[in-house]
């Protein structure tokens, strides 16, 4: 017997379209809770990213170079 047929034999109609919309709304919140993971995640990278690039202290990690301006903004852009 089916989930469905089974609620319909339990539940008045009202509670049964009460019992839809909490399943609904927690498939919507799993949703939600999976995007918000995934933005936390990129976050984290993209903070890993700017303490990396602050951590130079302007200049290039290979050959100690001072790294100009507008090369900076750029990994700063590319980070985010």
């Amino acid at each position: 017997m089916e989930i469905e047929e089974v609620s319909s034999q339990i539940l008045s109609p009202s509670q049964e379209q009460a019992l839809a919309e909490v399943v609904s709304r927690r498939g919507d919140a799993e949703k939600l809770r999976q995007e918000l993971t995934g933005l936390i995640a990129e976050q984290k990278a993209i903070e890993i990213s700017l303490a990396a690039i602050e951590g130079l202290g302007g200049k290039c990690p290979t050959c100690r170079r001072p790294i100009s301006g507008d090369v900076k903004g750029e990994e700063i852009e590319g980070a985010a």
